[in-house]
């Protein structure tokens, strides 16, 4: 017997902000160190299926239990950016937060057993909760040009109050059952990022 688990999750963020600039000259090093607050608007869309496919009984396959989850988040967030330059060189680190409202849902599809027989049928619901986002990056920068660069570095991201597909499934056998929405996951994301940048 065997039971092969898929999962997959698509995440979609836009941002608009609004910066206050400060630069503070540094003369002895012949560098100079920009520092920028922010405050802005923040949209994050999480969306994600799963689903246990069973093989059992001498190879008998039996459909597959699958779920899926929406959540879209919106809200305010604040922020910082510093940027220190010195000849073609920079290293630019920047970190935002937010508090977003989450508008969630969780959907199933139906519950087949292997008769052919409908032990369930397609359910679903909705809800919104408050989610937060942690958002880091440290960026190293070689300015090929006056306006062109390379830039090469690190990213961070901590996402919270999401409804993640793999904590909607429900094996309980009640009214209620495939109905409630679990709100409260999170994910953490991180990795490398390569990119070019135009400065005037």
């Amino acid at each position: 017997d065997s039971a092969l688990f898929k999962y997959n999750s698509v995440i979609n963020s836009a941002e608009a902000n609004m910066f206050h600039h400060f630069t503070r000259w540094n003369d002895a090093r012949q560098a100079w160190l920009e520092v920028d607050w922010l405050t802005g608007f923040r949209y994050i869309g999480v969306e994600e299926n799963a689903a246990l496919n069973l093989v059992c009984c001498g190879g008998t396959e039996h459909p597959s239990y699958s779920v899926g989850t929406r959540n879209n988040m919106f809200g305010g967030q604040i922020g910082g950016r510093a940027r220190l330059n010195w000849q073609r060189w920079a290293i630019e680190g920047w970190g935002k937060a937010a508090v977003l409202g989450n508008f969630q849902k969780q959907y199933q599809n139906p519950l087949i057993s292997t008769v052919p027989f409908e032990i369930r049928p397609a359910l679903s619901s909705t809800g919104t909760t408050v989610g937060m986002v942690a958002d880091m990056n440290i960026s190293a920068i070689y300015r090929m040009t006056d306006v062109w660069g390379i830039r090469v570095g690190y990213n961070a991201i901590w996402l919270g109050g999401l409804a993640l597909a793999p904590n909607q499934f429900d094996f309980t056998n009640n009214v209620n059952a495939g109905t409630l929405l679990q709100p409260s996951g999170s994910m953490f994301l991180h990795g490398a990022n390569l990119g070019l940048e135009a400065r005037y």
